[in-house]
């Protein structure tokens, strides 16, 4: 079995479904998680390795790996330096086959039934959205993040605003383009569009067309997205959730079952039929959280706008117009 280890990162202060996240973590127990945070942890688990680092001693360690002022004003802009991590991170990363990062605003089903022995022998480098991603820990891939061009990562890790450098904006889309054999770019897990109330999977339209009214139940260590299609109810295994930006509320404590609708953990329905799926619809409901969140959207464009009339000398990281379209 090859070894995987995953890192992340936590500043601020824990949001209260954090819990849930952390029991996910715990029931993948042959991956081990590395997390870096100034927080007493909630947890304690055989493969949760917790490092105490203020996150100016974390920015102060990613500097000792550069041999240029790197710009890392808030935790926010830490996800674009992922790419890197191989490198960053590289003491951690003795005797594991594969690295990689992981968001925490998503709850995890069971990672080895998608990231399978045979797929693991065959990709460098695994999944493209940024959410969650593996990479191959040898050298050749941890210094791959060098060869993207648009933008160049000198460009991304001076300019003080995220640049989704880990995304199809970056890097992804450099191994989509030069690397694609070595790429696995399947969608195995759920990415909810955050700008809706419903639950609504992006990236999966066609494959989606015709179901209705989704929610996700958690089994033990087992992820299900459960839908309505041609007036039947609908039960598949998916990697993860990712809730992405979503305000959930806490209706059930973290148990081995739970259920997930929009936007709540409530606790595990057994026998869940197709009406009582159809009473969780908040299709016609008004979600003014969207609105909040497009004024943040608009906010953090104007920083942006702001940061770029002071380039380092290096220059703007220019995002690639293609970048869109993809995600579109």
């Amino acid at each position: 079995m090859k070894k995987i280890v995953i890192i992340t990162f936590y500043y601020g202060y824990f949001k209260k479904d954090i819990e849930f996240w952390f029991h996910s973590v715990k029931n993948n127990p042959t991956i081990d998680f590395l997390i870096f945070t100034d927080l007493k942890v909630p947890i304690q688990c055989n493969n949760l390795i917790v490092i105490h680092k203020s996150f100016t001693e974390l920015v102060e360690y990613t500097q000792q790996k550069f041999n240029f002022k790197i710009c890392v004003p808030e935790p926010y802009k830490l996800p674009d330096f992922r790419p890197a991590f191989g490198e960053i991170f590289s003491d951690y990363l003795k005797g594991y086959d594969f690295w990689g990062f992981c968001d925490t605003d998503l709850v995890l089903g069971d990672i080895r039934a998608f990231m399978t022995n045979s797929i693991l022998e065959k990709y460098d480098k695994l999944l493209a959205m940024g959410h969650f991603t593996l990479y191959r820990n040898i050298p050749e891939v941890n210094t791959m993040y060098m060869k993207c061009e648009e933008p160049n990562y000198q460009q991304v890790f001076t300019f003080p605003r995220n640049s989704a450098f880990e995304e199809y904006f970056g890097t992804s889309r450099y191994w989509a383009i030069n690397l694609p054999d070595r790429f696995y770019k399947e969608i195995p897990f759920d990415d909810l569009d955050c700008y809706k109330y419903p639950f609504i999977p992006q990236f999966r339209k066609k494959e989606d067309k015709g179901k209705n009214y989704f929610i996700y139940s958690y089994e033990h260590n087992k992820l299900y997205r459960i839908y309505e299609m041609n007036g039947k109810l609908h039960k598949d295994e998916t990697m993860y959730v990712h809730f992405q930006k979503r305000k959930m509320e806490i209706k059930t404590n973290v148990q081995e079952k739970f259920m997930m609708i929009p936007n709540a953990y409530i606790p595990f329905i057994e026998n869940l039929d197709i009406n009582k799926l159809r009473s969780f619809d908040v299709s016609q409901k008004w979600y003014p959280h969207a609105y909040v969140l497009q004024c943040k959207r608009v906010i953090n464009k104007w920083k942006k706008i702001k940061a770029s009339l002071h380039p380092s000398k290096f220059g703007i990281p220019m995002l690639p117009i293609d970048g869109i379209n993809y995600y579109k």
